[in-house]
């Protein structure tokens, strides 16, 4: 899964440059639906899931699509928790 993820945040952030002049914010609306869908995961401790989905958010971010205030407020989520999880996802994003 891990190799479909990097290409599809170019793609979203391509058709987010694309769109902009149009009036359009699709990579808004990416953004938003993948915090709240790794949000979910992460609360109900789906680990595989919410890995995926923590490490598009990173590469989203690597494409600038959004500033770093996000990251910054999901590191403070996982190491206020500090669970095995959050150590793994913490280790994935700093790692991307």
């Amino acid at each position: 899964m891990k190799s479909v993820i990097l290409p599809s945040a170019a793609v979203v952030v391509a058709l987010h440059g694309a769109m902009v002049n149009h009036g359009h914010s699709l990579g808004a609306l990416v953004l938003e639906q993948v915090v709240l869908e790794f949000s979910k995961r992460y609360k109900a401790a789906d680990a595989k899931p919410a890995a995926n989905l923590l490490l598009l958010i990173a590469h989203l971010f690597n494409f600038k699509l959004f500033e770093a205030r996000l990251i910054f407020d999901i590191i403070n989520l996982l190491t206020a928790d500090f669970s095995l999880l959050a150590i793994d996802l913490l280790l994935i994003l700093l790692q991307s």
